[in-house]
């Protein structure tokens, strides 16, 4: 489930479906980079949505989830401004926000490694290690799902050429050109919007990308990476 996040800008109606049965308004937030389409709570499509309809034409404060570009409403509030916000802390906080998530997202991984080499290994001195990392990895999990976003410093960020040979998914290896077999490893642990399906199979993306949280491969640069941006090269 995608976590809420604000939205700042001036709302608008817009009429839609012209000719057909269900021709009626529909409702758009106007922010000062982008346009998102509202959903609230209407069943005949017809008819206005009075909740909506009621902060047409004013500045707002919007609470609510993203999908692509529908944002479907939680709350609306009215906000004193003449102008449309600028966006840029509220983003720089969700970004932080989605950072952690892989960050844990990316812990969680690690542990399941673990306790899958703690299963099948038998030596006592391995054991001991793996058992302190294991202890290590959870106590790190336990620290990021209670972080606060503001006592969280952004990780470093690349710009690159990416791809990936199958369906994008949590754990799936982001190829990069110059990659070989020593690295450096990204290991998919985010991206922006929850939208996976967005990065398709063996297309190339110029992206920018976070280095979240460091991945236990026999030492080589391996890491859990949270996509921020991609844009494809085809």
């Amino acid at each position: 489930m995608q976590e809420a996040r604000k939205f700042g800008g001036l709302v608008f109606v817009k009429h839609d479906r012209i000719g057909t049965r269900s021709e009626g308004p529909e409702y758009y937030l106007q922010t000062k980079d982008s346009e998102f389409h509202l959903i609230y709570n209407r069943e005949l499509l017809f008819r206005p949505d009075y909740y909506l309809e009621f902060f047409c034409r004013k500045m707002v404060e919007v609470t609510g989830t993203l999908d692509e570009n529908d944002i479907q409403v939680e709350n609306i509030s009215e906000v004193c401004e003449q102008l449309i916000p600028d966006n840029k802390e509220e983003s720089a906080n969700d970004l932080k926000k989605s950072c952690i998530v892989s960050v844990a997202k990316g812990i969680e991984i690690e542990i399941k490694r673990v306790e899958g080499w703690i299963a099948h290994n038998t030596d006592h001195e391995k054991l001991k290690a793996l058992n302190e990392r294991l202890a290590f990895l959870k106590e790190e999990l336990i620290r990021y799902q209670s972080m606060n976003s503001s006592c969280f410093e952004l990780p470093p960020s690349k710009e690159l050429v990416g791809w990936t040979e199958g369906p994008c998914d949590i754990d799936q290896i982001l190829r990069t050109d110059g990659m070989t077999k020593s690295g450096p490893w990204f290991h998919i642990a985010g991206i922006k919007g929850n939208d996976f399906k967005a990065i398709q199979p063996k297309i190339k993306y110029l992206m920018k990308i976070y280095l979240v949280y460091p991945r236990d491969y026999f030492g080589m640069q391996s890491w859990y990476i949270y996509i921020e941006e991609f844009k494809s090269q085809e």
